[in-house]
C-alpha cells in the first residue's frame, strides 16, 4: 500500500482510540479542564486563564467581538490577507465604526491618532504566508488603553507576539488535537465592556464557567481528550517546545530547497504558500501521488498550501512533496 500523506494547515494526522466514562458536569471533567489549561498556560505564561470555545477558531473570534463591540465603538482592523478581510466583514456585524487598513505602518499610523478603542490584527496571514509583526501596535495598545486582539491562529506557538488584551488561536492547527476548538487566552483580573450577546457567543458566560473548569454547553469531550494528549506529547517540557519549533524549521527547508522562486512570501512558516498555474492540475497529480495539500478557489486560485507542523518526527514526507513539487515545476504547473 502507497504511503499518504496529509499536508493541511487544519487538522493533523491523526490516529486514536478515545474512551470516555463521564459527563461535562462530573468532576472528572473539571480535573481534566484542570489539566488541559494548565498545560496551555504554560506555553502562555503571561496569561492566567484560557478559555476553550465550542467550535473553529473563527468561533472564538467572533465571541470576543460579539461580547465587546458596541456600535459606536471604533475598532481598527489590520487586513492585508483574506482572514483580515473576514474579521472586518465579522465586525462589521457588531460596530458602525469599523477602519479598515492593509499595512503595519497604516494600522500604527492609525492608532497614533488616539480615537480607536479596539484593534484587531491576524499575526501570520496564512492565505498569503505573511507574517505580521505586531509588537510595537501591542505594546501601543497596552500603553494607551486600546484593546488588543490577535488571530495567532496559524502562528502560535511557533511565532510568539508579547501580550495582547485576546490571544485566539486553534485546537486543531499546532496544538494537533483534533477539530476543532477555539482557544482564547486573557487576563482573569482585567475588566473589560462586556455586551450582552447570544447565548452561544458570550465570553461573560464562558469566563463564568471557566473559573469552575467547566464549559457553558456539552462539551464534545473527545477534543478535549485529544488536545491533552497531544499537549503533553509535544508541548510538555521546555526541550519538547524547542524540538517542536527546530522540526518546523527543518521540515520548511527540506520542503522549499530549490523551490524559493516558487514560494509566497515566507520560506521558513509552519505554513508555506506556493504559487501555481493550474492549480487543479496541481492538486489532481499530488493526490495521484498520495499527496493531500490545501487549495481554496474562493480566495486563493492560484495557491497551494502545505503546513510543516504535520509530521515531526522525520522529514522524509516534505523531502517526498519537494520532490513532486520539482517535478510539477519541470511540467510548467509551479
Amino acid at each position: 500500500m502507497r504511503d499518504s500523506y496529509l499536508f493541511s494547515p487544519g487538522p493533523v494526522p491523526k490516529k486514536e482510540e478515545i474512551e470516555i466514562n463521564f459527563s461535562h458536569r462530573d468532576k472528572e471533567f473539571s480535573d481534566l479542564m484542570v489539566e488541559v489549561k494548565s498545560l496551555l498556560l504554560e506555553m502562555a505564561p503571561e496569561y492566567n486563564d484560557v478559555i476553550l470555545t465550542q467550535g473553529s477558531a473563527s468561533s472564538a473570534i467572533e465571541t470576543v467581538f460579539s461580547s465587546l463591540f458596541g456600535k459606536k465603538d471604533k475598532v481598527l482592523i489590520l487586513a492585508n490577507g483574506a482572514f483580515g478581510n473576514r474579521a472586518a466583514s465579522m465586525a462589521d456585524y457588531y460596530s458602525n465604526d469599523v477602519e479598515v487598513v492593509n499595512t503595519e505602518e497604516g494600522a500604527m499610523e492609525r492608532l497614533s491618532e488616539g480615537d480607536i478603542k479596539y484593534f484587531f490584527a491576524v499575526q501570520f496571514e496564512t492565505s498569503l504566508s505573511l507574517y505580521n509583526d505586531l509588537t510595537d501596535h501591542i505594546i501601543f495598545c497596552k500603553n494607551n488603553g486600546v484593546v488588543s486582539i490577535i488571530d495567532a491562529v496559524s502562528a502560535f506557538p511557533f511565532t510568539k507576539v508579547g501580550k495582547p488584551d485576546f490571544l485566539i488561536t486553534s485546537s486543531a492547527k499546532q496544538l494537533g488535537g483534533i477539530p476543532v476548538m477555539g482557544v482564547i487566552f486573557y487576563d482573569v483580573n482585567k475588566e473589560y465592556e462586556l455586551k450582552e450577546t447570544t447565548d452561544y457567543l458570550s465570553f461573560k458566560k464562558y469566563k463564568q464557567y471557566s473559573l469552575k473548569n467547566q464549559t457553558p454547553h456539552t462539551s464534545l469531550i473527545p477534543q478535549i481528550l485529544s488536545l491533552k494528549k497531544s499537549l503533553e506529547d509535544l508541548f510538555s517540557t521546555q526541550i519538547a517546545r524547542i524540538n517542536f519549533r527546530s522540526a518546523i524549521i527543518a521540515n520548511s527547508k527540506d520542503l522549499t530547497e530549490g523551490l524559493e522562486d516558487c514560494i509566497l512570501n515566507s520560506p521558513i512558516a509552519p505554513v508555506i504558500t506556493f504559487k501555481v498555474k493550474d492549480t487543479k492540475s496541481v492538486v489532481q497529480y499530488l493526490h495521484s501521488k498520495g499527496i493531500k495539500t490545501y487549495f481554496n478557489l474562493f480566495y486563493m486560485k492560484d495557491y497551494i498550501q502545505v503546513s510543516t507542523f504535520n509530521y515531526l518526527t522525520s522529514t522524509l514526507p516534505y523531502r517526498v512533496l519537494n520532490l513532486e513539487l520539482k517535478k510539477l515545476r519541470e511540467k510548467g504547473l509551479l
